[in-house]
């Protein structure tokens, strides 16, 4: 087995063929799962989901046997240009998550109205990843009216226009900048929220 010049550890590995592996915790399960999550090599380099030929995400509760789970089930998967080379030397490093999708966190953060910079980070994060899910196949189509809901999308746009531009502006900047109260129905919000977890989590198919 050839390895790549350059490529020192399983995060180099992930950078090099755009493929990464995500953890996925929430309470409608009992152990966290993991998912590949994977920029595609296609013209507009579309963000995807490893997914089954049947639109499911795929997902396992076991990293230690990531690959092997993978390979078995290679024949129902959407395969992808890179994940021959990923998996290829998937075994050299310990494989470890680029990210977690914390749902508990989000969860008992709306449930508890604590709206701090991480419930805002996380939450795009999470809307974000359920549009690369949604832009991955036509068949998802209609899961986009829970990614367009008003309070959805005004939450996903307080962060972008109040966090995360000025801080980027901010970048070289110790001074704090105002961040403006979230003026916004909670417990409706609460309700949405848990609306588009369980369209995610209604097409996932772990497998083991």
């Amino acid at each position: 087995m050839a390895v790549p010049d350059n490529i020192n550890s399983f995060e180099d590995l992930s950078a090099l063929y755009s493929t990464w592996v995500v953890k996925y915790a929430s309470p409608a399960y009992e152990h966290p799962l993991y998912l590949v999550w994977y920029t595609d090599t296609d013209e507009d380099q579309t963000d995807r989901l490893l997914s089954f030929r049947t639109g499911q995400i795929f997902a396992s509760e076991s990293l230690n046997s990531f690959k092997e789970i993978i390979l078995a089930e290679k024949s129902n998967l959407v395969v992808f240009d890179n994940l021959h080379g990923w998996l290829e030397n998937f075994d050299i490093w310990e494989p470890v998550k680029f990210y977690t999708y914390d749902v508990r966190f989000i969860i008992n953060s709306v449930d508890q109205e604590d709206f701090n910079l991480n419930f805002f980070g996380d939450f795009v994060n999470l809307v974000n990843m359920y549009g690369d899910y949604i832009n991955q196949d036509s068949r998802n189509s209609y899961l986009q009216v829970y990614a367009d809901d008003e309070l959805i999308r005004q939450v996903w746009n307080y962060f972008y226009d109040n966090i995360f531009w000025p801080g980027y502006s901010n970048n070289n900047n110790d001074e704090p900048f105002d961040i403006p109260p979230l003026d916004i129905d909670i417990s409706l919000l609460a309700i949405k929220v848990k609306e588009l977890i369980k369209m995610i989590e209604y097409n996932i198919k772990i497998v083991s």
